[in-house]
Order: structure tokens, then sequence, then C-alpha cells
């Protein structure tokens, strides 16, 4: 019996929250071409550390809050441990979080998940991983060692691909620096249109900028 559930139409957001709709996991490809088959996909759905949704509903005082920038039907990221998910009846997923959880809005809609056109919400930075191989002497010999994850290190170094639209003292094309620890990383190896490594940062998170 589902007596303890309720319908996702009787779920109305509060002030600044927004209610969501969780999207499923569509057909998972990796880079090179092999599909993820049906039962293995929820163990992969798990190790993403983000969810794609679509918003459903905006509290009274989302739209003011977010200047009109978040509407119903947008398709955003949320960072998968952000609200919480309510218990209803049928299959879909239904969380309610806090609008500046919504990290990011797609500017494709549903389709594949691209870095290009993503657009980060609420004072957000995304920023693309600088993964060097390799280290240059003072005399500019190369020493080259093996690839390493960003993981590996305390402080990352990447590029700014994108900032909200209230984030004014980062530009797109900086180099930066932040700790490893901070962000939603956005990269897996089953985004077929994702090249490289990225994340998605607070602008508070940005240690320093490095000039060329």
């Amino acid at each position: 019996m589902q007596t303890n559930k309720i319908k996702p139409e009787q779920i109305r957001p509060r002030e600044k929250m927004v209610k969501i709709e969780v999207i499923p996991p569509r057909e998972i490809k990796t880079k090179t071409g092999i599909i993820i088959p049906a039962f293995k996909r929820k163990e992969v759905f798990e190790k993403i550390e983000y969810y794609e949704a679509v918003v459903l509903e905006l509290g009274a005082k989302v739209k003011e809050l977010t200047k009109n920038q978040l509407t119903v039907n947008d398709v955003v990221i949320v960072n998968k441990f952000a609200g919480f998910g309510i218990p209803t009846i049928g299959d879909k997923y239904i969380k309610v979080v806090d609008h500046t959880m919504v990290i990011g809005k797609k500017l494709n809609g549903k389709n594949e998940l691209n870095m290009k056109e993503l657009k980060p919400r609420f004072e957000r930075i995304l920023v693309k991983i600088d993964n060097e191989t390799e280290e240059k002497t003072e005399a500019g010999i190369i020493i080259p060692h093996k690839e390493k994850s960003i993981f590996d290190s305390d402080l990352v170094k990447g590029t700014v691909v994108a900032v909200s639209d209230d984030v004014n003292d980062v530009q797109k094309g900086e180099k930066i620096i932040f700790e490893n620890s901070v962000g939603t990383p956005l990269n897996s190896e089953f985004l077929p249109l994702t090249e490289g490594e990225y994340r998605m940062i607070l602008k508070y998170d940005v240690l320093a900028t490095i000039n060329n």
C-alpha cells in the first residue's frame, strides 16, 4: 500500500524553495561508444555527484530572488546531496531544494550535458581543471611523469569556463586556484560531449587568480 505517499502535484514549495523532478538516467554510453546495460545504469548514476532535473514549481519568493532567471520547465543541475526527496505515488523522483542549491541551468534542455551550454547559478563558477602531465625545469627541460588525478593535490588550478550573472570579480578565460575539496565535480567518463575534468565552485572558493 502507498498510504504514506502523496501525489507530486500536492507538494507546494515554500518561499525560497524549488520543486524539481529528477531526470532518470538516459541511455548511458561511454566515450569509446560502449552502451551501459540497463541493470548497470543505477550503479553508474549513483557515482555521479549531481542530478539533472526539471523545475516543476517555484516558491513565492524565488522569482524575485533570482530576478526571473529560474522558471518552470527549466532543465537544471543540482548537487545530489542537496534538498529532500519526497515519497510520492508513481515513479517520479521529486525533490524540494533551496533555490541557491540549483547550481546550473542547461541551455540545451534535456539533451546530453554539454559544458559549453551550462550556465552557472547563484555565485558559482564553472571551471575546467588544468590536469598537467609534465613539468619543466628553469632551463626549459621537460620532465615527464605519470598522469595523476587532481585529487592527489590539496590545491587545484583551472580555467574559468563560465560564471553566473552575479559574479563580477572573475572572468571567463582566467586561471584560478582553489582547494581540491570544494565544489561539485561534473565530469564523468559517461559524458560523451565532455573533454577533460570540470568543477562547479562558489566564487568564495577562489583563492587566487594567475596572471599570464
